[in-house]
């Protein structure tokens, strides 16, 4: 989950193909035999729509997913990029 301000902060840097308008992000991977996954697709995103999602995307092919994988694992170090410096003094 990533909130906007991580958003913008991935999307400077990776690119990951977030929306930079929406209010949150929520990445979920579902894993197992095809079939499950096409299965559980669905009612995953049904989910999401009961709780005011705006929008859901599946990955087209794994170059797409693990870009978006890649956006969230770079938040972290992202948001710190975009912190401006700051002065500390030990008393």
């Amino acid at each position: 989950m990533m909130d906007n301000l991580s958003i913008q902060a991935v999307e400077k840097g990776v690119h990951a193909g977030y929306p930079t308008d929406a209010g949150s992000v929520l990445l979920v991977e579902l894993d197992g035999p095809r079939a499950e996954v096409d299965a559980l697709t669905e009612p995953v995103i049904a989910v999401g729509s009961e709780h005011r999602m705006r929008e859901a995307r599946v990955a087209r092919d794994d170059a797409e997913r693990l870009l978006l994988w890649k956006g969230r694992k770079a938040a972290f170090a992202a948001m710190a990029r975009s912190v401006p410096p700051t002065t500390s003094r030990m008393a």
